[in-house]
């Protein structure tokens, strides 16, 4: 979607799944691959939205995502 601008992406362990991740706005898109269905989205609040820093990764059993928004004050 226009309002998803993704910064940092990381794939699953398993290559089933992709996800991106937008650390100014907060966005996190899930989608499935290698079609690039969308599965869903959700939306965090970052407690900086200054700056543009960041990572998203999965656990090493594919279970787990955790987006990291880096900001500086």
């Amino acid at each position: 979607p226009p309002w998803h601008r993704p910064s940092v992406a990381a794939f699953a362990p398993d290559g089933k799944y992709l996800v991106t991740a937008d650390p100014l706005a907060g966005w996190v898109g899930f989608w499935k691959y290698p079609s690039l269905l969308p599965v869903g989205f959700v939306r965090a609040v970052p407690e900086d939205p200054t700056w543009r820093g960041g990572q998203v990764l999965f656990s090493p059993d594919g279970k787990s995502v955790a987006v990291l928004c880096v900001g500086l004050r």
